[in-house]
């Protein structure tokens, strides 16, 4: 008899904490539709319907949906389910006889369940010791800064907000998915590159604050007779900051960024890459202030003398490209720009070099310039020595990737000689994060060359010519 109690006492017990399982992941489920919900609102730009949502189910900042799941794809799965099994899609709306009667009803219930609600989230919260592994549709965000409170209405911080495109293109139509293809160019999150961040090119970094940072934040003071330039080009040698540049005025202004790549324009079917050119230069105005970001900008368009004859489809695009990049540069009161980078800007034609206004050149770095950066990696007492003094002269065609690539050597080196005299290192034992060496430096700069330095000479002459013209 005894057995028997104790078994159905187990059994009891098992069915209990099933049930509570059950009811966790229910909530669970509860609680990751709201945040689909929350994540759809954002993409589409309903910033006031989601700091509503985030208030009224009381969102937490520190979860946020996962990159692979949206509630668009979740639908498609669901159609092509319902369509496999039924030969026919769900109907998932309907139209109401009685709009407000419906309303109030929803009302209703909301009030009477309630206290249901609380009593289930205490009892929840209650069972601790249970798995709560149970989803796989969000995830954790380490890390909530402090002085903010959980129910603050950023629910991410360092988001954009970008504008919906509803009233642009209708649902469904041809110009409607070229635009949801060209959004997802757009930087939402914060790069976190700053001015100070880079170092050296410190005539480069107050060319553009004074004439895209300064611009984009005080508009009221760049109008009238004198404009500011709307279109920019960074050319310079291969690994000396361009990129970076860009990141650093993305950070900036935050402003729309749109980071434009060959496949976000190129299309193999005709007719397609010139829409996506136009869409383009129309989201960019819709969302304004923006900028449009090419990086590479000659894989576009190359000076039609030396390259021979093109192909009917480039001459389409490039016509088409040209043709919006003027029309959207001249306007105005349009605060859009035009930021592009190369490593051979001999290679452009006059037609797209007059639409770039302002050339800057990033050059190699300077001899402060390498000084800072090889400070940076070293540690402080070489930097009195006259061999790191001698090292900074020997660098002279070296690029910042350059600088950065032969630090790294060096270190190596020194680790592989940390390694051999460690015969048993433990993972709490760590090798030292500066070069403390400069023999390091000086057998890695033995096998590390300046990339671009018969390239020098040339940057130069094309700089004299262009300023000539």
């Amino acid at each position: 008899m005894t057995d028997c109690l104790s078994l159905q006492g187990l059994e009891n017990r098992m069915k209990h904490v099933l049930r509570e399982k059950e009811e966790k992941r229910v909530q669970g489920r509860r609680k990751n539709l709201l945040y689909l919900i929350l994540d759809y609102l954002r993409r589409e730009g309903l910033r006031d319907s989601s700091e509503v949502l985030v208030n009224e189910a009381k969102l937490t900042p520190d979860i946020a949906v996962c990159d692979n799941i949206d509630l668009d794809s979740i639908l498609l799965d669901y159609e092509d389910y319902y369509m496999s099994k039924f030969n026919r899609l769900p109907k998932l709306c309907k139209k109401i006889d009685n709009p407000i009667s419906w309303f109030n009803k929803i009302k209703s219930q909301k009030k009477s369940t309630s206290d249901e609600m609380i009593q289930e989230k205490k009892r929840i919260n209650k069972s601790q010791d249970i798995d709560d592994n149970f989803g796989m549709t969000v995830f954790q965000i380490p890390g909530v800064p402090s002085g903010k409170s959980q129910g603050s209405l950023n629910i991410i911080e360092n988001v954009k907000i970008i504008r919906p495109i509803e009233e642009m293109y209708s649902p469904g139509s041809e110009f409607r998915d070229i635009a949801d293809s060209i959004m997802k160019e757009i930087i939402l999150t914060d790069l976190n590159v700053h001015w100070n961040d880079i170092l050296g090119l410190d005539n480069c970094k107050k060319i553009l604050q004074e004439s895209i940072t300064y611009p984009i934040k005080y508009p009221n003071f760049f109008c009238g007779k004198f404009s500011p330039w709307k279109g920019f080009l960074l050319y310079g040698p291969p690994g000396t900051g361009k990129t970076m540049l860009a990141r650093a005025v993305a950070t900036e202004c935050n402003c729309t960024f749109f980071n434009i790549t060959a496949s976000s324009l190129i299309s193999k079917w005709r007719g397609d890459s010139e829409k996506y050119i136009r869409v383009l230069c129309e989201l960019a105005k819709h969302q304004a202030p923006s900028i449009i970001f090419i990086d590479e900008i000659d894989w576009i368009t190359s000076d039609t003398n030396t390259s021979g004859i093109t192909s009917e489809p480039s001459r389409r695009f490039r016509s088409e490209l040209l043709s919006r990049l003027d029309g959207l540069i001249s306007l105005e009161k349009t605060n859009v720009i035009l930021l592009a980078t190369t490593n051979s800007p001999w290679s452009l034609d006059s037609a797209l070099l007059r639409r770039l206004e302002k050339h800057i050149l990033v050059d190699f770095p300077d001899e402060k310039s390498r000084r800072k950066i090889l400070e940076f990696y070293t540690d402080p007492h070489l930097h009195r020595e006259k061999s790191f003094e001698q090292l900074i002269i020997e660098t002279e065609y070296y690029s910042g990737s350059d600088l950065k690539q032969l630090c790294k050597e060096a270190w190596m080196t020194q680790f592989r000689k940390f390694m051999s005299v460690k015969k048993n290192i433990s993972n709490n034992e760590k090798p030292p994060e500066l070069i403390s060496s400069i023999a390091s430096l000086e057998e890695a700069k033995n096998l590390i060359y300046p990339t671009a330095k018969n390239l020098a000479d040339k940057y130069k002459t094309w700089e004299s010519r262009n300023n000539k013209l």
